[in-house]
């Protein structure tokens, strides 16, 4: 993916620091820039906005009408969008219709009787051509000062720019008319612009964050709880707007707790035997955490060649296995159970025994079902490298972590002493268990 590392991020950061505060929608470099961004030719992108202004250019774009609450739901991954729809849904059985921005795969969400508008479509049917074309050749200069800033380092696309000035414009046009803006990040272009363009809107917590989230210019920051408040306070975010308010897609698991374990879950998925561990992958992120992505190999391996049963959870941006195939092999492949993102994760997280990861907010909601956690050792400079040792789980590393496995994996003291620690970490961590997202609304609509 060629994203920037959190290092490159701190050493770039006051390079581009004057041009931020000139436009703060140029903040959004640090999510935007791409080491194999290649220069476009102008005339080939010029086309490419033709055919764009052609396709939408007629058509007549929704508008938010007065007082309506508007959602950002341009990300379609379970954790972005599984924090937004619960709230949609409240408000949508109290007769309020929010306006919905939608991207090109959340618009195959089915949002019956809203108003909903396509990111193109705001961008080419809100504005005159002359309009467009000022902002174009704004964005085309500001591109170069990037690029002049960071010493000519990375290409850069001006389309991004484009995007979040036009998301800006769109909203400060409507600015008396909407309520509220809410979305789970303002780390693209689009939304922070649109943000920009308001007075009143959150960014909810998506999952654990590091500087690439960060400036977050929309009024408040929803966080899971006082914990998070204060590593957003890290960032240099001012903690008078974070408001600590749990988080939506967790409330469902108070009520699953409930339920027992599935007795067919072993066979289901070809396993011999418990203790059941669920590795969250992360190895998409190869390029950013290299070495904790090998560590994490390394332990796997440890787990396979002993035979504990093992549970892989591939992440949604993963795009084929080939990585397990090159760290693991065919041979150990064959004796663990590799699955897609868009399997049930609270089904496997409550019938597994241990969960294991080396940076995942996944982490959190594991200890939410009183499940043991393992995190890998750090390697790569986690910024939630604390959490363990907050009582938030538990290091392992290749050497330990079928010993480990075995003790907690099992009804034990030892087992029940972690518990006890997670249960205590997440007085701090998570707020408004089971009902988060009646407190939003509450907030939202106060």
């Amino acid at each position: 993916m060629g994203m920037l590392t959190p290092k490159e991020i701190d050493e770039f950061a006051p390079l581009l620091k004057p041009l931020e505060e000139k436009e703060p929608v140029l903040s959004a470099w640090r999510y935007h820039l791409r080491k194999e961004t290649k220069k476009e030719n102008k005339l080939k992108r010029d086309f490419k906005d033709f055919v764009k202004s052609f396709v939408y250019g007629n058509r007549r774009v929704s508008v938010p009408e007065k007082g309506q609450i508007v959602f950002l739901m341009t990300s379609y991954a379970p954790s972005a969008s599984g924090s937004l729809i619960p709230i949609l849904k409240i408000l949508e059985a109290s007769k309020i219709k929010p306006y919905i921005v939608v991207g090109s795969k959340t618009k195959k969400i089915e949002f019956r009787n809203m108003i909903m508008s396509e990111i193109n479509e705001i961008i080419f049917t809100s504005f005159n051509k002359k309009f467009i074309n000022n902002l174009k050749k704004l964005s085309f200069d500001m591109a170069s000062e990037i690029e002049r800033n960071m010493n000519n380092a990375f290409n850069v696309d001006y389309y991004w720019i484009f995007q979040g000035l036009a998301a800006m414009e769109f909203s400060k046009k409507h600015k008396e008319d909407i309520k509220f803006v809410l979305s789970d990040s303002d780390k693209e272009s689009f939304r922070k612009g649109f943000f920009l363009g308001v007075d009143e809107g959150a960014v909810l917590q998506h999952g654990f964050f590091n500087q690439q989230l960060f400036p977050i210019h929309a009024k408040y920051h929803f966080d899971w709880g006082p914990y998070f408040s204060k590593k957003a306070e890290e960032y240099g975010h001012p903690l008078n707007r974070s408001v600590s308010l749990g988080c939506p897609r967790f409330d469902i698991i108070e009520e699953l707790k409930k339920k027992p374990k599935d007795e067919k879950f072993l066979e289901k998925h070809n396993l011999k035997s418990r203790p059941v561990v669920l590795a969250i992958s992360g190895v998409h992120a190869y390029d950013l955490f290299p070495r904790s992505v090998e560590l994490f190999f390394e332990s796997l391996k440890s787990l396979i060649d002993n035979d504990i049963s093992l549970i892989i959870r591939r992440h949604p941006a993963e795009t084929d296995r080939s990585i397990y195939e090159k760290f693991l092999g065919e041979k150990r492949l064959r004796k663990c159970c590799l699955i897609e993102a868009n399997e049930d994760l609270y089904e496997m997280i409550r019938n597994c025994d241990v969960v294991y990861q080396y940076a995942s907010a996944v982490s959190i909601e594991a200890m939410l079902f009183g499940i043991p956690v393992l995190w890998e050792k750090d390697a790569d400079g986690n910024p939630f490298k604390e959490i363990p040792l907050l009582g938030g789980g538990v290091n392992v590393e290749s050497s330990n972590i079928v010993e480990t496995v075995k003790e907690i994996g099992n009804e034990s003291r030892e087992k029940e002493k972690l518990i006890d620690k997670q249960y205590n970490f997440l007085q701090q961590a998570v707020v408004n268990k089971g009902k988060s997202t009646k407190k939003i609304c509450e907030f939202i609509l106060r």
